[in-house]
This record gives C-alpha cells, sequence and structure tokens, in this order.
C-alpha cells in the first residue's frame, strides 16, 4: 500500500541525516560512475520539490546512496532497509567457511571474531516441532564428540 510519494520520503531521509541537496548528490555520485549516468544538482532539486519522479535507474541510485530500498523511496508501505545481499564471492566464502569446519577456528581468529560466538541449532522436542537453542562453539564441539552425532548440526 502506497502511503507516500517520493519527494516526501526525500526530505524525510535528508532531515533525518542532516543532507542537503548537494550532499545527497555528492553521496549518488560513486553510483553514478558506476551506473554511467548522469544526475545533477537540477534533478535533486526538482525530485525534492516534486515537480518530478526519477528514473528507474536514477531512483536506484537514490536508494543506494540512502541505504534504503527503492519501493520505500516511492512511497510504499515497506521495509525501509535493504536486505543483505551477498556477492558470488561472498556466497563462495560462506559455503567453504560452512564446508570446512575444522578451518573455521582459524578464519575467526584472523578476522578477530570470538570462538564463543552463539550458534542456532534446532532439534526435535516433538513428533512436528523443533525449538532452537543457542549453543556456544565449545558446546557444539562437545556434542559433535558425542557418540550419537548428528550430522546436521
Amino acid at each position: 500500500m502506497k502511503k507516500s510519494n517520493t519527494q516526501e520520503r526525500l526530505k524525510l531521509i535528508m532531515e533525518e541525516k542532516n543532507l542537503r541537496q548537494v550532499d545527497l548528490l555528492n553521496k549518488c555520485m560513486p553510483y553514478c560512475k558506476k551506473y554511467n549516468v548522469r544526475l545533477g544538482r537540477n534533478d535533486i532539486s526538482q525530485y525534492v520539490s516534486g515537480k518530478a519522479e526519477p528514473t528507474q535507474i536514477r531512483l536506484s541510485i537514490l536508494a543506494e546512496a540512502l541505504n534504503v530500498t527503492e519501493t520505500w523511496l516511492m512511497g510504499y508501505d515497506v521495509e525501509r532497509e535493504p536486505t543483505f545481499k551477498f556477492s558470488a564471492l561472498e556466497k563462495e566464502l560462506i559455503t567453504a567457511y560452512r564446508n570446512k569446519p575444522e578451518m573455521q577456528s582459524a578464519v575467526n581468529t584472523l578476522l578477530g571474531i570470538s570462538n564463543n560466538s552463539q550458534r542456532t541449532v534446532e532439534y526435535p522436542m516433538a513428533a512436528r516441532t523443533t525449538k532452537k537453542i543457542k549453543l556456544s562453539a565449545q558446546e557444539v564441539e562437545s556434542l559433535k564428540k558425542a557418540k550419537e552425532y548428528n550430522e546436521d548440526i
């Protein structure tokens, strides 16, 4: 459901972040270069005043620069913050990390991540339900060494 419009959302976020139009334009510049799109002071002024609506690519640039979703910026009643997206390399790294549990401690140390971080593990509570609990890395390791170790943990 649409609750607002791009003009109002731009004004709102610019006020919240204490941005002037020129500041917004400067935040957009890296994305303009990335997508090879020209965006000027006049364009920003027209969007903020409501005299014009940004094209799809310019809406995308504004959303990225402001770290909001395009849909929210258009005025719809949706999540404001974008969902986190992984690049192909990041997905590959996550898969490799998960497939090499023996290396996780070394990677965590290298990245400065505490080895006592909590993991969510599902275990059956009843025939048709599961409950999630938090276990420390040490508890997970203890479970792995248990006689009836379940590979899904």
